[in-house]
């Protein structure tokens, strides 16, 4: 720690006509101090000034090191010389703090090339932690898929960790561009029971006069024992009362309908599996809720391998399209 300048240590010498007496110089020195902050201690040394002024080298700087012993004699220098000491030869004080101030000087670049590196090596590793969270948030954060229909840009977040199998699968149909020019084909929208309305369904059918049901993969477990209820806004999978039998088509609650809730596992009790929820666009959900709807033909799985001509109720009466669906995060 740099002390206040003008205290003498250990390593000064009282006055010019001691040193004087001591190397047979005829010169007067004046009396002078030493700055136990080192090199650049004493403020006062300026350029104007700075001649008759001693610097030495705070501890742990021995004064040895600077040339000095402890009496006040100059000391040899080690071979081979390097840099931090006087030389026989080099005598006077104008030598000394010549060497003093460039041995300071010196070990004060050192410090601060030490200072930089360390300062570096902080900012390095805090860069690395700081890439690895957000690499790890990146990887933790929720898949988002949009919805470009024909009203407008849907945008839902999906809840991969409370419906991991049911998340994967609308993402494999997805990706796959199963929804790609589908329509919703169901639409029961605000009504005196629910202002808001009931929900918009929709992923299974493509467009055409009249729709058709497309194929699916396998159905998938029902995931709806994961604590997510169906609020407003929430993606659920559709099925048929078998509780197992969810494929490909998705409902967007425009209610708080708890009675799609699971209650316990039996047919009944099941419920619908919430995967998601609107993020962006639940306006345009909206505005789907409220097309005129009524009944339409249909070409559907019925008990056979061939799809059978069937009337559906609450269809658009113009269609809804569904023109593509692609992930967005």
């Amino acid at each position: 720690m740099p002390g206040p300048v003008g205290r003498l240590g250990p390593g000064s010498f009282a006055s010019r006509e001691q040193h004087s007496r001591r190397r047979g110089l005829s010169a007067s020195l004046g009396r002078s101090a030493v700055a136990e902050g080192g090199a650049g201690a004493d403020r006062e040394g300026s350029a104007s000034n700075i001649e008759g002024r001693v610097t030495t080298l705070e501890p742990p700087w021995p004064v040895a090191a600077a040339g000095l012993r402890p009496d006040g004699s100059i000391r040899a220098c080690p071979e081979p010389f390097d840099g931090r000491c006087l030389r026989p030869d080099s005598v006077g004080p104008r030598r000394l703090l010549f060497q003093g101030w460039k041995w300071g000087l010196a070990q004060g670049m050192n410090d601060l090339t030490m200072s930089i590196s360390h300062r570096l090596m902080v900012s390095m590793i805090f860069a690395t932690f700081a890439a690895g969270a957000a690499t790890g948030q990146a990887q933790d954060a929720n898949p988002r898929v949009a919805l470009e229909t024909s009203k407008g840009t849907v945008v839902v977040e999906l809840f991969q960790k409370e419906a991991p199998k049911t998340v994967e699968n609308f993402l494999q149909y997805v990706d796959a561009g199963h929804y790609n020019n589908t329509v919703f084909h169901r639409v029961i929208g605000p009504n005196p029971q629910q202002p808001q309305g009931f929900m918009i369904q929709g992923g299974g059918f493509a467009a055409g006069q009249p729709i058709q049901e497309k194929e699916t993969r396998a159905p998938i477990k029902n995931e709806a024992d994961n604590g997510l209820t169906n609020e407003r806004g929430t993606l659920a999978m559709a099925r048929t009362p078998d509780p197992d039998s969810a494929s490909a088509q998705f409902f967007i609650n425009l209610s708080d309908n708890d009675f799609l809730n699971h209650r316990g596992k039996t047919p009944q009790g099941w419920g619908y599996a919430v995967f998601g929820k609107v993020v962006e666009g639940m306006d345009v959900v909206d505005q789907i809720a409220r097309v005129e709807t009524g009944r339409a033909p249909a070409m559907a799985k019925g008990r056979g391998p061939q799809l059978e001509r069937a009337t559906f109720d609450d269809v658009p009466v113009e269609p809804v399209l569904i023109q593509a669906a692609r992930r967005v995060q």
